[in-house]
């Protein structure tokens, strides 16, 4: 079974998202946990300790949980298994990371608005919420039909993870799968390794692609869902957000 943790707010961004992956529990088996962060608003600090601190709170807590609970029942025509929310107060990143660390959850979903911000995505890959993630990330966009999947080959340690990763999650999946070799991302590495990391990894792949720069993506076609290794640290920032801000899929993120 996986086990995903959905990021909600009650906006657009989380009802794609959230629909996106239940068209994921349509396909696998998979359990789906909902979670909230109600972030203090600046002002809190101006109410005092206490009685009056804690009613304000609950308050708040309680106009939270009524927009999330409609936020799932609107989606709940379109969702196959159950969703019940975590609520909780405090910083959002502090809050997933916890129960992430906690759940042991196989994959954490959050929804995010198009056209991606090279400076809004390049600060979410370098939070430490990213950068520490226990499992890989999908970063929702737009909805779109689960039957291709394309495949970035980077250098073979990060593809090899990311593909492990894949692998792990969605193994007999009924999927066609591409690859595309973005030199700008891997530049050593030949059609043939390309090829040889796919088949040594279990992977039959359609076509693949090689590309030079990210005008060229817009040839690739529209897929449901594009897999990419992400190396830890900075030395991975400018490419790969100047790459994945071109796509419209869904995008996971799996950590070498």
């Amino acid at each position: 079974m996986i086990r995903a943790l959905v990021y909600v707010d009650p906006d657009l961004s989380s009802s794609i998202a959230l629909r996106y992956t239940c068209q994921l529990a349509g396909m696998f088996d998979m359990e789906i946990q909902a979670i909230h962060a109600h972030e203090p608003e600046a002002h809190a600090h101006m109410i005092h300790t206490g009685w009056a601190r804690r009613t304000w709170e609950k308050i708040q807590l309680e106009e939270s949980k009524k927009e999330i609970e409609q936020l799932l029942n609107a989606e709940k025509q379109y969702c196959p298994v159950s969703i019940q929310p975590i609520l909780v107060t405090g910083d959002p990143k502090k809050e997933i990371q916890e129960h992430l660390e906690k759940g042991g959850y196989d994959l954490f979903v959050e929804g995010i608005r198009r056209p991606l911000s090279p400076k809004s995505l390049s600060k979410k890959l370098q939070s430490s919420l990213y950068q520490s993630a226990p499992c890989p990330i999908l970063l929702v966009q737009n909805l779109s039909p689960l039957s291709k999947v394309l495949l970035v080959i980077r250098e073979r340690p990060t593809t090899k993870a990311m593909l492990s990763m894949f692998n792990s999650l969605f193994k007999g999946a009924k999927w066609s799968h591409s690859a595309v070799i973005p030199e700008f991302l891997a530049t050593s590495v030949s059609d043939k390794e390309a090829r040889e990391i796919l088949e040594e990894c279990g992977f039959d792949v359609e076509n693949v692609h090689r590309i030079k720069t990210t005008t060229e993506i817009a040839k690739l076609g529209d897929y449901g869902l594009v897999a990419i290794g992400v190396n830890r640290g900075k030395r991975d920032k400018e490419p790969l957000v100047e790459f994945v801000q071109h796509f419209p899929s869904p995008i996971l993120f799996c950590w070498a």
